[in-house]
Parts: C-alpha cells; structure tokens; sequence
C-alpha cells in the first residue's frame, strides 16, 4: 500500500472499527477525498454504503446533509450511528412534533450528521437552518429516487439541485445499487457540475442469489406455493406485494399455516408500528415480513436468506434491489418471482390510474368549480404548474412517464418469460458484459423442480436483543414531548 492508502486504512480501523473496506469503498473515498471529485457511485447492495458518508464526513469535518426517501431508513441510518457511538446523528423529519423539530434545527450545529427528505429539505426554515452551518458533504442516498419518483410521484426530488446550490455546493456523493445509463444521466443533470464527477459502476450480479422464476395458473395456485415456500426455506425472509389489503390477510393465513413469527410492514401501519417491525426483523424477533416496496431500503441485515415477490415489482431496477436484501452476508440466497397470468394487468391499472389523465389536466388549469381531485394528482399537477409549465405540456410530460412505465413492464415480463440465463438477462439490461459461462445452476424456473436442500440456505440465526435504538428520538422527545 502507499501512504494514502495506509493513512485511509488507519481511519478506518480507529474511527469504525474495520481491517478492510468492502468492494468498490476505497475507491470511492479515494475519488472523493483524495481527487476531490463528486462522485456518483453505483455499488451493489450489501457493500456498505453508509460508510461511505460516514467516513467522508469524519475526514471532510463540518455537517454531512444525507437525503434519504424514507423515514424508517432515516431512523434506521441514525439509530446506527448512535449504537457506534456516534451521537451527532439527527433525521429531521415530518414526524416530528413542533416543538422537537424547532429545537432540532436551532440547535443544527450540534449535529454532524443530518438525515433529511426532499420534502423537508426544501422548506424555507430547514433550508435557513441549513445554511447556517459549514455543510462539506451532501449525500443522496437511494440516488435512483431522484429518476424513479422525481417526475411523477415526489416532485421535490427535481430540487435537489437548487438546494445543493444554496448550500454552496459541498462536495456531491450520489449513492445507488442500480442505475441504468438513463437514470445516471437523470441523477446527474439535476445538479448542473460544472465539471463531470467520476462515476464509479460496479457489477449488479449477486452469484451468492439463486434466481428463480415460476408462472401460476390462478391466485389460489400461487398461494398454495407460497405457503409451501414459507414453510420449507430456513431462516429470514421477505415477502413483496403490491397490494396492501392483501398483505394483512397473508400474515393471518401464514401464521395459522406455519409456525412463523410474521408481520406486515406497508404505509397503512403506523409509523411506530413499521419502526418496531423493522427492529424486530433486525433483531430476529420475527421470521417473515409481508411488505409493498417501501420496507428494505437501507436495512443493514446480513443474514436474509429469501426473497420472494407475490407480485410484480415496478420495473427490473426496483426487482433488482428488493432480491439485493437477500444474502449481504455472501451466503448463499434465493429470490423466488411467484408469476400469475392476472399480474401483469394488476400492473397495467396500476400504471393508468398512476398520473392524472388529460381530461383532470384540463379541469386543473382551467380551475373547474367543484371539481374532485386525487390529492397526490393535485399536488403533482401544482408542483408543475407554479414552474410555468402549460396543461399542454404536462399532458405530454405525463403521457412520456406512462410509455416509460409500461415499457419497464415489458422488460419485466421479458425476464420472466426468458429461456437463456436469467442473470445473463439482468446483466445486459443493466449495460453490462454478459458472463461467458453460463450459470446454468444459479437460475431457475417452473420447469425445474425447486431443491431447496441443494441450494445450501443456512439455518436461523438466534435472537439479538434490540440495543436501544432510539437514542437520538428519545433525547429530544424527553426534551419537547
């Protein structure tokens, strides 16, 4: 090693604990930190991507603003921090009573580390108390967010770039484990670098996974394997659906079919419920958890052996991330797509009712008295209008969002229905090599028989005991509660 890279690997070592850093860290911290470059880092799920910002912002000094899309990673990133003895951790959220949030942002300056949503992030007072502070770093985490919900479902991920301007444009890190080469091009020109920041791409194979496809004949079919799968493969898993009705009558049916410990996790369960529902999971105080796509991002838990989709996911980037929770441990996995004729057309509703339609467009810009409006629709189509965008061009903007979602569904269903490789599949959609051997025995579909012993799945994990983790929540509810 050289000098740098000995100095880099002692911080590492005092500061966190590690010998070594996971594949793809050192080089990012090196482009970061060393060349003083933004970096927009595409890394597989697993390899540690929080500590990235928290050894840049150790080395950088100031405050480190992270982004996060969701307030259960939020509280999970912080919680994290404080069990490592990091205490200048804070998520300054939505959740928040007044009371706690007006004294966390008077007292920012305590905080090295700063947890916020888009949301938030650009609201006049969180934006003032921001920049009060000598902000060094300015992390996104889930940088895919800003492609994936910016145009049509959170539009204040499109502003991230004027609040990385107001904040004197820190250093950028921009953190994701899967990005095609449009969604890179996405992230990046909301920030307008004036020069391009090093990318840095690894590969989305997971060999440790064992892809598995398997086509249904009807709902009671696939339940029946469902219940089958849960009751014959060892150790955590996660079950995805889309739907959240559904999800609540699975848990039932499977706690009374298995001696499972199983619980939903979807937005209809309250924030404090999905936070002890994660922790439990953490913990391995619950076996299974039935969830929509919200629940996994950032959860730091090695040892999940299975995930199975009930459902179809959105497109192959959010697949690719929700199977990614399986096997951070580099033990071997499974990620199992339970595939029904009726799913693609749950899909394709889901995808006309998702924005509005010209018709609501029209009535929206014309102000039509008395008229109803979905109220995400509502806040979508005031989102573009207070920008000067005409009804004409929302529509048109709309209608390019829906031709994107559907051709995500075609590739999803492509996969589904592909005969070579599946990872090979994966591969080229995501713009790499394919492998040149085939790995034929790492896939699998209906055709095959499923040999659940073969795959060498470890067993169960004993409980852990929930270490605190609400250190940062409780000190200031103690205080304004």
């Amino acid at each position: 090693m050289n000098e740098t890279e000995v100095k880099m690997h002692a911080i590492l070592k005092a500061q966190f604990g590690f010998d070594d850093f996971r594949p793809g860290q050192e080089e990012v911290l090196t482009a970061l930190l060393v060349d003083q470059q933004n970096v927009l880092a595409v890394l597989p799920t697993g390899t540690g991507k929080s500590l990235l910002y928290e050894y840049a912002g150790y080395v950088l000094g100031g405050t480190t603003v992270i982004v996060s899309p969701l307030l259960s990673l939020m509280q999970d990133q912080v919680a994290r921090l404080n069990y490592h003895g990091q205490r200048q951790a804070v998520a300054i959220n939505s959740m928040m009573k007044p009371a706690t949030k007006n004294f966390a942002l008077q007292h920012l300056e305590q905080f090295r580390y700063i947890f916020i949503a888009p949301e938030t992030l650009v609201q006049e007072p969180v934006m003032l108390a921001l920049q009060r502070l000598q902000v060094n770093l300015f992390v996104v985490d889930e940088a895919h967010s800003i492609a994936q919900w910016g145009p049509d479902f959170r539009p204040d991920y499109l502003e991230l770039g004027r609040a990385f301007q107001q904040l004197g444009q820190p250093r950028l890190l921009a953190l994701t484990a899967t990005a095609s080469e449009t969604a890179r091009h996405e992230i990046l020109a909301q920030f307008n670098l004036p020069v391009a920041p090093q990318t840095i791409l690894y590969s989305v194979n997971r060999p440790n996974i064992h892809l598995r496809t398997e086509r249904l004949a009807d709902d009671k079919t696939k339940q029946q394997r469902l219940l089958s799968l849960v009751k014959e493969l060892p150790g955590a898993g996660i079950i995805y659906l889309s739907s959240k009705k559904l999800a609540d009558q699975l848990v039932i049916t499977l706690q009374q079919a298995n001696e499972r410990r199983v619980a939903a996790y979807h937005g209809d369960v309250t924030g404090d419920q999905r936070y002890a529902v994660q922790q439990q999971f953490m913990a391995n105080q619950l076996d299974v958890i039935v969830a929509t796509s919200a629940f996994g991002m950032g959860i730091d838990k090695a040892d999940i052996r299975w995930v199975i989709h009930y459902h179809l996911s959105n497109d192959l980037e959010a697949y690719v991330q929700e199977i990614g929770r399986a096997g951070r441990d580099q033990q071997p996995a499974l990620a199992v797509l339970l595939y029904g004729q009726n799913d693609e057309y749950l899909v394709r509703n889901l995808i006309d009712t998702s924005l509005p339609v010209e018709g609501d467009i029209q009535h929206f810009f014309k102000r039509t008295p008395n008229y109803t409006f979905d109220p995400q629709h509502e806040r979508l189509l005031n989102y573009y209008q207070n920008r000067g965008l005409s009804a004409a061009q929302v529509t048109q903007l709309f209608r390019q969002r829906v031709g994107l979602r559907f051709r995500a569904l075609a590739a999803m269903l492509d996969y589904i229905e592909a005969a070579d490789d599946k990872r090979n599949y994966l591969l080229k959609y995501f713009g790499e090599t394919p492998l040149e051997a085939p790995a034929d025995g790492n896939w699998s579909t209906e055709q095959t028989p499923l040999d659940i012993p073969a795959l060498n799945l470890p067993s169960a994990v004993e409980q852990v005991p929930n270490l605190g983790l609400l250190g940062w929540r409780e000190t200031l509810e103690n205080l304004f509660g």
